[in-house]
């Protein structure tokens, strides 16, 4: 996990105690990884499009070992993360998806990046839509183990960052927190 500590930044607004602020300050704060990523699409029907982003979660327990979505098919590992409306709370959307896609319940501790993902269809000119990624620390509130397989993803503990894993901005997030 980085040495970033930004708890001062999650305020108790929320049901999970912790409020985000609006997401598009952070890219102004200098104790946080600001980035930015294109990404580009075949066409205009993607996965975040009508988002405002994705909350994006580092699980790390005592051994530190990092909670990944491991997809058995490829071996590579991603964080757990979430799709954000413009309504949602990304602090109580991030505790949420992180119980529902591994059954570990945690307490999110810190703002590690926010990366402002640029959204191109392939061959067109101009960007179609930009969200905001927000990755956040957490740890997990119990010794409980991750859920067994799920549609070919399993929620694992791990201690380096898959082999299969490449040089994708989700590959990027996993090595905030091992390496």
């Amino acid at each position: 996990m980085s040495e970033h500590t930004h708890s001062d930044e999650i305020t108790a607004e929320s049901s999970t105690g912790r409020h985000l602020p609006d997401p598009a300050a952070l890219a102004d704060r200098e104790d946080i990884d600001y980035c930015e990523h294109t990404f580009v699409h075949e066409d205009a029907d993607f996965c975040e499009r009508d988002y405002a982003g994705r909350a994006i979660v580092g699980v790390t327990n005592d051994a530190g070992e990092l909670l990944l979505r491991i997809h058995q098919e490829s071996g590579a590992g991603v964080l757990p993360n979430v799709k954000i409306t413009a309504a949602d709370d990304y602090v109580a959307e991030a505790v949420r998806a992180v119980n529902e896609q591994t059954g570990i319940d945690v307490e999110v501790e810190s703002i590690e990046r926010c990366r402002l993902a640029e959204h191109d269809v392939e061959g067109e000119d101009t960007s179609i839509d930009a969200t905001t990624h927000v990755v956040l620390s957490a740890s997990p509130v119990s010794d409980d183990d991750p859920h067994s397989e799920t549609d070919g993803v399993t929620a694992e503990w791990r201690d380096a960052v898959p082999d299969a894993n490449g040089d994708h901005p989700a590959d990027d997030d996993v090595r905030l927190f091992i390496e």
